[in-house]
């Protein structure tokens, strides 16, 4: 094979990597369009203690968090067992929560409680 045959080749084949990358990237939106900038994605897992949860993010070195999605874990049959896990503070740097447990849709004071000891697992989305 002759170098003009092999670049030809190699040029090629690079052109075909490059469309298929091109294919598996995602395209994110916003209400303003196209997020045209790399996206990050930080995972993380704690257990609340007294009902609170935090999450140190600051080593994601985001710019902007565009979605933050807890979700409470617990192992319980009961219904009215089940924890709920809301967002406090979002900052580039931590998040930090609640998680209650309750009978849902009962609006009484002593109807949801602080769920200490449940594990928080949490998906930050930013760029």
């Amino acid at each position: 094979m002759d170098l003009s045959t092999l670049r030809a080749s190699v040029e090629r084949w690079a052109g075909i990597l490059s469309s298929r990358i091109e294919v598996a990237q995602r395209k994110v939106f916003n209400s303003v369009g196209l997020i045209d900038t790399p996206i990050k994605e930080w995972y993380g897992t704690t257990t609340s203690v007294n009902g609170v949860f935090s999450f140190d993010i600051s080593k994601a070195g985001f710019v902007q968090i565009l979605h933050v999605d807890p979700q409470p874990i617990y192992n319980s049959e009961s219904f009215n067992s089940q924890p709920y896990a809301a967002l406090n503070t979002v900052s580039l740097i931590g998040i930090t929560g609640k998680v209650v447990m309750g009978a849902a849709g009962v609006f009484k004071s002593d109807a949801m409680q602080a769920a200490p000891n449940v594990t928080v697992m949490i998906k930050v989305t930013g760029r």
